[in-house]
């Protein structure tokens, strides 16, 4: 063997130094995650957990297990969501789902957590609107879905409403939509609205204990997609203000041929 073609050992050693080093890194970033959202879980856990014990009524203590109780399957969500981040490979093919039935089906399962906080959560579209096939992990794009709904609901007063929408984009293009009619942010705050650890919407009850890093775990689900997330103006809640406008743009794919 000539000595051009003879392999280069010191090539192939840097390259698996460059994927020890990137595996690595992903796995400092899952433990500062996971260990932000447990200091902070802890602190809010324990204060409800108290709150129960003082409670005046049987509904107030109800009220309380039932917050306790959403906190704990919040935080179980995102480190699961964190565990499958760390452990992402990027794939140069990316599967196909319907985009309607995914967001359809989130509204059905925020429907509980929604009545109990006496928000109106709904579908806008036709109930028999058609599929709309689309380019990502469907699971990836369901728990990134999931985090803007609790984010929404959350951050959305008694009465208030939230909506759920998917609609064709320019350029073959699909965009989820939930818009909210909470706080809402002023533009100069949207650009950190999915920094790592940032609180955002502090101004409300709700947004206590929060961590914001459920929106920066949507962010890093839509990106390792190929899609774009972004902010805009919500539904409106009176004196010219309005709530938060969450979009997901992803790439559609071509509709399934129908074989006889």
């Amino acid at each position: 063997m000539s000595r051009a073609a003879r392999p280069d050992w010191r090539l192939g050693r840097i390259r698996r130094r460059r994927r020890e080093r990137a595996r690595l890194r992903r796995r400092e970033r899952f433990l500062a995650d996971a260990m932000h959202q447990l200091r902070n879980a802890v602190g809010t856990l324990a204060t409800q957990a108290a709150m129960i014990g003082r409670a005046q009524s049987l509904d107030e203590q109800r009220d309380t297990a039932q917050a306790l109780e959403h906190r704990l399957l919040q935080l179980g969500r995102f480190l699961h969501q964190l565990e499958k981040l760390d452990r992402r490979q990027p794939t140069a093919d990316l599967p196909v789902f319907d985009a309607v039935e995914c967001a359809r089906s989130l509204v059905y399962e925020f429907a509980g957590q929604a009545r109990a906080r006496g928000v109106d959560l709904g579908w806008v579209g036709e109930a028999s609107m058609a599929a709309m096939p689309v380019h990502g992990q469907v699971d990836e794009i369901h728990e990134a879905l999931a985090n803007l709904l609790d984010n929404a609901i959350r951050h959305t007063p008694p009465g208030g409403r939230v909506d759920v929408s998917v609609e064709s984009g320019i350029s073959q293009e699909c965009r989820f939509r939930v818009a909210d009619q909470g706080p809402g942010l002023p533009p100069s705050e949207r650009r950190r609205v999915f920094a790592r650890f940032a609180q955002q919407r502090s101004g409300t009850p709700a947004s206590q204990g929060r961590s914001g890093l459920g929106l920066d775990i949507a962010r890093r689900l839509v990106h390792a997609n190929r899609g774009r997330i972004e902010v805009g103006d919500g539904l409106p809640h009176g004196n010219g203000k309005s709530g938060l406008l969450i979009t997901i743009t992803l790439q559609r794919a071509a509709p399934a041929r129908q074989t006889r």
